[in-house]
């Protein structure tokens, strides 16, 4: 391998046309936060008319295909928690002298490696994980209560303290929304990689289930591979139910898109999922637990939030550090209930 020189870096405090005419973005590794990143897109491509290329995990593909502002989607395979510095080394070099800049939405070390083999001249991300060596404009590290949306716009904008942009996701011809008139369509989103504390227990969707059925025409039941296990604990004795569609692991995102455009509304967890929804517009019923709604809320209109005021949230731990997971648990089926006909105005009986 080429030996890496480390050369004095240049910072540079004025953005402008000329330099952020071709930007390279590197990605965050979650659903939801690629699609918080859209605004800053937005804002880079009316501000400007920068060329923008993202460089993301291949997983996201087809949520970066449907942002109008990107232009050039690169992908990757690279292992989380895993170095791969050979990989790495060799991606950079086939960027080199392809953009003038890059923004890391990434908070990690090793994602700012490829940008500096590369040899772009300006670097722009947090100076996270010791990485302030490879970036050009290093910034403080963000308030992890603060907005995603804010924070990747103060990466090339410091004034940024409120945005009424709201991420936007388009659909094409082939995602036409296809709602029977007087129809009413639920998704359900019971997933949440990031771990039990923000996930609403199966057991609760599935009784939910059981009530909900009686006044909608249809249920759509939405999640990855990892969500199947959950699914089907909501599923039981639910397997013979017409109304009842579980598409757990068995879509791709762009699938899932169409399935939530077709939707009236969603009763989701604080997913990936929700913000999908929120950049259609859908109405949300979003369920938090140990994150905070302040920092990342979904913002389509009229949506609710449902999260209860217990002492030790948020702590924005995957895990309960007590064992109890109150923040998540009681909330309770009749909690959800109570808040569904405010936005699709069914009238439900407890």
């Amino acid at each position: 391998m080429a030996k890496i020189v480390l050369l004095n870096v240049h910072i540079v405090e004025k953005l402008t046309k000329n330099n952020l005419k071709k930007v390279l973005i590197i990605s965050p590794n979650w659903i939801g936060d690629s699609i918080m990143a859209e605004p800053l897109f937005s804002h880079l491509k009316k501000e400007y008319d920068s060329h923008i290329t993202i460089l993301c995990p291949k997983f996201l593909l087809e949520i970066f295909e449907h942002m109008n502002s990107v232009d050039s989607i690169l992908t990757h395979n690279f292992k989380s928690g895993k170095l791969e510095l050979k990989e790495r080394f060799l991606y950079g070099k086939r960027l080199e002298n392809n953009y003038t800049t890059c923004i890391l939405l990434t908070n990690s070390l090793k994602s700012a490696i490829i940008p500096f083999i590369a040899k772009i001249p300006l670097r722009i991300g947090y100076d996270n994980e010791i990485r302030k060596f490879l970036l050009t404009n290093p910034k403080k590290k963000a308030n992890k209560a603060s907005s995603h949306i804010l924070s990747y716009l103060n990466l090339v904008k410091e004034s940024f303290n409120k945005c009424n942009d709201k991420p936007k996701l388009k659909l094409n011809k082939f995602h036409q929304r296809d709602i029977t008139k007087n129809s009413v369509i639920v998704s359900i989103c019971p997933g949440g990689d990031y771990g039990q504390a923000k996930r609403w227990p199966a057991e609760n969707f599935n009784s939910l289930l059981k009530k909900l059925i009686k006044y909608v025409d249809k249920v759509q039941i939405l999640g990855s591979e990892k969500d199947i296990s959950s699914s089907n604990k909501i599923m039981k004795n639910l397997e013979t139910e017409k109304k009842i569609e579980n598409y757990v692991g068995k879509t791709s995102i762009s699938q899932v898109i169409t399935l939530i455009a077709n939707s009236n509304f969603i009763i989701t967890n604080d997913t990936g999922l929700m913000h999908i929804a929120s950049a259609l517009n859908i109405q949300t019923i979003s369920i938090f637990g140990s994150t905070s709604p302040i920092a990342n809320p979904p913002l389509a209109d009229n949506s609710i939030i449902l999260r209860k005021k217990i002492n030790c949230s948020p702590c924005f731990k995957s895990t309960c550090d007590y064992g109890h997971y109150n923040c998540i648990k009681s909330i309770s089926i009749d909690d959800v209930l109570s808040q569904l006909g405010k936005i699709s105005c069914l009238k439900i009986t407890h």
